[in-house]
């Protein structure tokens, strides 16, 4: 699940996909990009539309690396209903577009 938005210096923009009903999510790998600095931050909620969520990862990119790539050895499963959020925050001095796909298998 590919999706990318303009955020302002300092903002932040979230990314959610949620697990289709029936369906249990492996979740394999997410994958983030931005031409300045930003941050992502993946959670995942607790249960279907609780709107709480764990932090399971946490990685940050520079200018010299701009692309942040989390392959998952063990992918986590995540159950129908459930969200797969990641927070995309600008850390640069100006706006910019950020980018953000979310992978893995419906089962």
């Amino acid at each position: 699940d590919y999706n990318t938005a303009t955020v302002a210096a300092l903002g932040t923009s979230n990314h959610d996909y949620t697990v289709t009903a029936l369906k249990t999510l492996q979740l394999t790998q997410i994958n983030a990009s931005a031409s300045g600095k930003m941050k992502i931050e993946v959670r995942i909620e607790t249960a279907p539309a609780s709107g709480t969520f764990n932090t399971k990862f946490v990685k940050f990119n520079s200018t010299a690396n701009p692309n942040i790539d989390i392959q998952l050895k063990e992918p986590i499963s995540v159950a129908a209903g459930v969200k797969v959020r990641v927070i995309r925050t600008n850390n640069d001095n100006q706006s910019q577009d950020l980018y953000s796909t979310i992978s893995g298998h419906e089962v």
